[in-house]
């Protein structure tokens, strides 16, 4: 009689044990990042959606447990880019759980990355530090906001204590160069990108933002080794293909310049900037025609885009259409009120006009802007030296000349030559 009794109590225990391994199954797919804030390997948003959905709805947690599956619900939310609805999840978790400093962080993100609202999500993250002061997580994403707020200086700080907490997380390092990147500090850049990239070796952003910082500093080989290696880890990237070609076009390779913009175009063909780029491309081929043309689809796009007016108002220039080339550059101004470029070439189009004066009162504007533009300092030139003034005229033009040895051939090439 004793051993028939004893197999129901071995199948209920089986079956409790199956059961606590689905819940913990559950809860393992209902966890989209881990404590660091990288995406967990076998996980997806629409995965953790589901299993957070089951794990609130099941009637069996806690007020505690709870709270993590609509704070973890809420950050799935997030990486699908519904915001509204994961910051719905997450002020339930925290009413649920005012302590809960995860939340705070997840809705933190959906403030500052979904809704642009910097100042909010500062003041939930600010929570979550108090909460817990050692939260790298919490740290890292306030110099996020901090850094989309352009405060750079308030950002390195927060990535610098993230770093002090945990020194192995190549995205706080991708984020520090970030904001040395802001403030224009490409060395410093560069430095946390290395580390980025050593911690990881297939961050694709980490080599994409070292190429734009070795563009801004017109390292431009640098710039092309780090887009290809971007590319190699994302075939996809817009952007990469798009700054690679920016990269070529700064080394004049415009045929390679053009490749990469035809490629960020096929994939995405409303990129008006792209389409920009490659009229410049198409400028330095002197296929004006060519240009025009990309201008004019730049513009379609973007209304507002200042570059492709005064894009098409040096091409229109340089083919003597200088009526449509001054309205354009009155347009690029008017969008972008004292543009040096095209102040510039707006200069060119009132020197081939004769109107000297103008272009005399253009050129030193861009000066003013930039000092060392050889190419409105030999435009100067030029006008001194119709003018009469030939003293001024010699000193622009060798300035513009030591600047730009090739700057004379350029203008030749624009339909004006210096005395």
């Amino acid at each position: 009689m004793i051993g028939p009794a004893v197999v129901p109590i071995v199948a209920f225990l089986l079956a409790g044990t199956a059961a606590a391994q689905d819940r913990d199954q559950t809860w393992n797919s209902c966890l989209l990042h881990d404590e660091h804030g990288m995406l967990r390997t076998g996980t997806s948003p629409d995965l953790a959606v589901g299993a957070c959905t089951a794990i609130i709805q099941s009637g069996q947690e806690t007020t505690k447990g709870l709270a993590l599956g609509f704070s973890n619900r809420g950050d799935a939310y997030n990486s699908k880019r519904e915001y509204d609805r994961a910051i719905q999840d997450l002020d339930q978790a925290i009413r649920l759980d005012p302590n809960l400093a995860l939340a705070f962080v997840n809705r933190g993100v959906a403030y500052y990355n979904g809704k642009r609202e910097y100042d909010r999500a500062i003041q939930d993250l600010d929570q979550a530090i108090r909460l817990d002061p050692n939260y790298a997580r919490a740290f890292a994403n306030r110099g996020r906001a901090y850094n989309d707020k352009r405060e750079y200086d308030r950002a390195i700080q927060d990535f610098d204590q993230a770093i002090r907490l945990n020194p192995n997380n190549a995205a706080a390092f991708l984020s520090r160069g970030n904001a040395y990147n802001g403030k224009r500090e490409y060395d410093r850049a560069i430095q946390n990108y290395d580390e980025a990239t050593r911690l990881d070796p297939n961050f694709a952003v980490a080599f994409y933002n070292r190429g734009y910082a070795y563009s801004g500093k017109r390292e431009y080989d640098h710039a092309i080794q780090d887009y290809d290696q971007a590319i190699r880890l994302n075939p996809n990237d817009v952007k990469a293909f798009y700054n690679r070609g920016i990269a070529y076009y700064g080394k004049r390779e415009y045929d390679r310049a053009i490749q990469d913009f035809d490629q960020a175009i096929r994939l995405d063909p409303n990129l008006a900037a792209a389409f920009n780029n490659r009229g410049a491309a198409y400028g330095g081929k002197r296929e004006y025609d060519r240009a025009t043309q990309d201008f004019d689809h730049a513009i379609s796009l973007d209304p507002n885009a200042a570059p492709a007016f005064t894009g098409r108002c040096f091409a229109r220039a340089i083919v003597n259409q200088l009526q449509e080339a001054v309205a354009d550059c009155h347009e690029a101004l008017r969008l972008r009120p004292g543009d040096g470029d095209t102040l510039g070439n707006r200069g060119l189009v009132y020197l081939k006009m004769k109107q000297l004066d103008l272009a005399l009162g253009d050129y030193d504007a861009a000066l003013q802007a930039n000092p060392k533009n050889a190419f409105s300092l030999y435009g100067r030139g030029i006008a001194k030296w119709l003018k009469g003034d030939k003293a001024g005229a010699d000193v622009d033009i060798a300035a513009a000349k030591q600047i730009s040895p090739d700057i004379a051939e350029d203008f030749e090439r624009y339909g004006m030559r210096a005395p």
